[in-house]
């Protein structure tokens, strides 16, 4: 062949369009497809002039994969330029690190390259591949939550018994075991049975589960209580509940009891009984009484007084607090002397008082 036809047949071959070839290895693992390796590069090149081909890695499974390696050995009338990502240049080796390959998921390598002479490259890289599977095994951790929360009644009279509610929840992912729900009662609080605090066992309580309980505490004086509960259970868990405040209220009744110092035995005598209550929560079935001093006869009551035996009464269905009322009873002496008229008021939650007052009776 002359000289003239070698060069139409190496411009021949320059013209011709390119076409690809490609090669691709299947990386078993434990007997299953694990990594596909694609090597894609022009079918024709010109000797001298850059071209590209690619290296695409895909991970087969439904798991990722780490540190994969991608080795290139470079062979004979092959020379790299650069490739993206970029390789790590070794003596006759392009290597290529990925720290991980996820699921399903495909890395590709574009790199560029020349060859130094005509003629056929053939298998221009020998690619090699490593990886390692990672063995993942999950934990679920699980613990128990407690939450308290107790009520009271905001505001009670003293001598009616006060209730705690208390409600236990575990809104955790574990039992909670041997619960406890502890209440150290105010200072002039007492439990039922006399102590000073509350301790009531819950026992195991499931996650998800809940327990609603009760106790009854009275106050031994009116005023201002706050606190809160504690539930305690194994594994050093202790959990407050948020803080109630409780008002103790009670009526407190004062009486006044007036009447003349001196009088004549013939003419009659009235009272004046006043009773005010000064507390702060309402004096309920007010009772007033007075009673009658020896020697004296009943006339009448007003503001329907009532005489029972040997004493007038009144009563009021509720005294509100700062409300007063007045009552009178007027009687007859029936010898000279001195005499104590003594009345008396009483109510539900209130102390009892008394008020007197001497008459000295002449001819």
């Amino acid at each position: 062949m002359n000289r003239k036809m070698l060069l139409l047949l190496s411009f021949y071959l320059v013209l011709m369009p390119v076409t690809c070839n490609a090669f691709s290895k299947i990386y078993p693992c434990q007997g299953c497809p694990a990594i596909r390796l694609d090597k894609i590069m022009p079918d024709q090149v010109q000797a001298g002039k850059e071209f590209e081909y690619k290296i695409r890695v895909t991970n087969l499974t439904d798991a990722a994969l780490t540190d994969v390696v991608v080795t290139d050995t470079i062979i004979k009338n092959f020379q790299h330029i650069s490739s993206t990502p970029p390789a790590n240049i070794q003596i006759g080796k392009l290597v290529w690190t990925f720290s991980e390959l996820g699921p399903k998921e495909t890395r590709e390598i574009i790199g560029t390259a020349t060859t130094s002479s005509g003629g056929i490259v053939q298998n221009f890289v020998d690619t090699d591949v490593t990886y390692k599977t990672p063995l993942r095994i999950g934990i679920v951790g699980v613990q128990p939550n407690i939450v308290i929360t107790k009520s009271a009644p905001a505001q009670v009279p003293a001598c009616k018994p006060i209730i705690y509610i208390f409600k236990i929840e575990n809104t955790g992912t574990a039992s909670a075991y041997n619960v406890r729900i502890i209440d150290d009662l105010p200072e002039g609080f007492a439990a039922a049975n006399g102590g000073s605090n509350i301790d009531i066992p819950i026992g195991t309580l499931s996650p998800g589960a809940s327990s609603l309980v009760s106790a009854v505490v009275t106050a031994q004086k009116s005023g201002t209580y706050t606190n809160n509960a504690v539930a305690i259970a194994d594994k050093n868990i202790t959990v407050e509940s948020p803080a109630v405040t409780t008002i103790v209220k009670k009526p407190v009744l004062a009486i006044t009891n007036t009447g003349p110092q001196t009088q004549n035995v013939s003419k009659e005598i009235t009272y004046e009984i006043a009773v005010t209550n000064t507390g702060n929560w309402p004096a309920d079935d007010t009772i007033i009484d007075d009673a009658v001093p020896a020697g004296f006869s009943f006339i009448r009551a007003g503001q329907g007084g009532t005489l029972m035996g040997n004493k007038v009464m009144w009563k009021i269905v509720r005294l509100n607090p700062g409300s007063t009322v007045k009552v009178s009873v007027t009687y007859m002496p029936n010898s000279s002397g001195t005499v104590v008229n003594t009345a008396s008021a009483s109510a539900v939650c209130a102390d009892v008082v008394t008020s007197a007052v001497q008459t000295h009776f002449y001819e």
